[in-house]
């Protein structure tokens, strides 16, 4: 059995708590609205990840590997202002304005693991 979570069945079990003036019941519904929250934000974050191309991806991955843009131009045989100005657009789609945020985003989210490893060992 799948439980959707939604912004509604967390106001209800919220209220059910308060309304059973039940500590337990409290405390498991915040620990949902965390697990929701979460849940959002990893949505949101899939969804500007698939918003990037396919070489956006590429040089997404091997920055978050700790690749240079220079290092980066040989493995997929690009100019390093031609890395450069793809950052600027992963910047803008990923919601983030330095190098170093990117790297924060992209390491703690366990999510793109997923989607990352195709693209840190480009063929």
């Amino acid at each position: 059995m799948t439980l959707t979570l939604d912004q509604a069945f967390v106001n209800d079990f919220q209220a059910l708590g308060d309304r059973l003036d039940c500590p337990e019941l409290l405390v498991a519904a915040l620990l949902v609205d965390l697990a929701w929250h979460r849940e959002q934000a990893n949505q949101d974050q899939r969804i500007r990840w698939i918003s990037l191309t396919h070489r956006q991806q590429q040089i997404a991955a091997l920055i978050r590997a700790g690749h240079t843009f220079s290092e980066i131009g040989v493995i997929l045989e690009l100019s390093k202002n031609s890395v450069h100005t793809q950052t600027r657009y992963i910047y803008a789609k990923m919601g983030v304005h330095s190098l170093q945020e990117l790297r924060d985003l992209m390491l703690k989210s366990e999510l793109l693991d997923e989607y990352m490893g195709k693209y840190t060992n480009p063929e």
